[in-house]
């Protein structure tokens, strides 16, 4: 589908307004073009202003890959994260398992609540979540084994892998918490401890002794390690009885909930594991996007995976973002940048209907909205697009926004394309990314790629 050039609507908005401490976040990229006609970018903002509702405003949490959610999803789902299947010895492989291909996840038997979800670095949440909803990847030949539950005693049950390191006298703290977490259905979760390649030499069978029963996988070169999105700091996979990693990254509290959740969860005769629908041969999907500079006032996410998608509360109806582009500005009623990027984002909603889904996300309370909407005499009806509202501010954080309003542009394979100021996003630029949005995935909802392999490029 070929797009035309549409001239961007110029707004006098003189700068962004400066986000207070607490945003975190870490991790970027940039990735290559071969099309640079696109949009300058807007100009560097002078001195930004302190945010007067900053005291109000909660922490959050970190995510993975934003990718979009049904209409009638809970609005914290996972934004359809993907990652590919392993080959190895022990554990059932895609030619084995039967496993099918497909372009969508298999979701969780219960969405993600608030306080499940660990805090993260970005990087960290965003491999793990390109896990989820996949095949649990087969663990190499490499990997040693000690327990009584070896990989080949995984089929049909529940599975909780989490992985430790035994640096520092705390090594086997990880893997214990787990197991009171885990004490209510322990009966019925199988707990394997996977040991990264950080002190993987040094693990003895007086280490294995201590936390026995407990089978413990020893991944020393990190290629296991590295399809399950595990890289330094320890994290849990939970692995549903069809063989597929329903949740990652949990609390004690989520870990605890969500077993119970996967316990309960009936296994359907149909169910198995899945893989990713391998990408058209010959696709090069990131070719073909216009370039972004690197942005200015948060982490440069262009070319990575996208986080989580999540909201407290939808101000607006709750959009269909299935296979769209998506475009998240982050605002403010305070804002008075923010306030005048308005009609652009109206203007960029209406040019593209059917093909992006712009959302402008603030995270003030709902009661800091509903004030600030009667003292700027904001109306529903002045926004063309939708809107929602994240207090603890789980999205902003985990691309570290640190001024606003700021835009994050993400195509329908989950990965970010383009951020920045908004009036510096024309829909001429827009309108490419979502022809090469449709000509790299046809409107694929799931990323085409698993975690990156970090074990292999570490020094340490």
């Amino acid at each position: 589908m070929a797009f035309s050039s549409i001239g961007i609507i110029t707004l006098t908005i003189a700068a962004s307004i400066a986000i207070p401490q607490g945003f975190g976040g870490g991790g970027g990229g940039s990735f290559g073009s071969n099309n640079p006609a696109v949009q300058p970018p807007p100009p560097p903002a002078p001195p930004a202003a302190k945010d007067p509702d900053a005291s109000k405003s909660g922490q959050g949490r970190e995510g993975g890959p934003l990718q979009a959610p049904a209409a009638d999803e809970p609005d914290n789902a996972p934004m359809k994260p993907g990652a590919g299947a392993g080959a190895g010895a022990g554990a059932p492989s895609a030619s084995s398992s039967g496993a099918k291909e497909s372009d969508t996840p298999v979701e969780p038997p219960v969405p993600a609540e608030k306080g499940w979800l660990e805090k993260l670095r970005a990087p960290d949440r965003a491999a793990l979540d390109a896990c989820v909803g996949w095949e649990l990847a087969a663990p190499p030949a490499a990997v040693s084994w000690t327990g009584a539950n070896p990989p080949a005693q995984w089929k049909g049950k529940v599975v909780v892998i989490q992985s430790f390191t035994t640096k520092g006298a705390s090594w086997k703290s990880s893997v214990l918490k787990t197991q009171r977490a885990l004490e209510p259905v322990k009966d019925d979760v199988i707990l394997v401890a996977l040991l990264t390649p950080d002190g993987a030499d040094r693990f003895t069978p007086q280490m294995a002794d201590a936390i026995a029963p407990i089978t413990v996988g020893v991944d020393a070169k990190g290629e296991w390690c590295d399809k399950l999105g595990v890289y330094k700091i320890p994290v849990n996979l939970l692995i549903g009885k069809d063989g597929n990693i329903r949740y990652a990254g949990l609390t004690a509290e989520g870990l605890s909930k969500a077993a119970k959740a996967l316990i309960d969860e009936p296994l359907s005769p149909t169910a198995g594991p899945v893989i990713r629908r391998a990408a058209a041969a010959g696709t090069d999907a990131a070719g073909a996007f216009p370039p972004c500079p690197a942005p200015d006032g948060m982490t440069d996410f262009i070319g990575k995976m996208a986080p989580t998608f999540a909201v407290d509360r939808w101000l607006s109806p709750q959009p269909s973002m299935d296979g769209k582009v998506i475009v998240v500005d982050f605002w403010a009623t305070w804002c008075p940048p923010c306030r005048a990027s308005i009609p652009h984002m109206n203007e960029l909603q209406a040019q593209y209907p059917g093909d992006v889904v712009c959302i402008g996300i603030t995270d003030e309370t709902n009661s800091a909205v509903d004030e600030g909407m009667r003292k700027h005499r904001l109306k529903d009806s002045d926004f063309k697009y939708s809107i929602a509202s994240d207090p603890q501010r789980r999205l902003s954080q985990a691309v570290a926004v640190r001024g606003i309003p700021a835009v994050v542009v993400v195509s329908s394979d989950g990965i970010v394309r383009w951020q920045g100021h908004p009036t510096g996003l024309s829909a001429d630029t827009l309108g490419k990314i979502v022809a090469a949005s449709k000509a790299a995935g046809g409107g694929a909802t799931t990323t085409k790629s698993g975690p990156p392999a970090r074990w292999g490029t570490s020094k340490s």
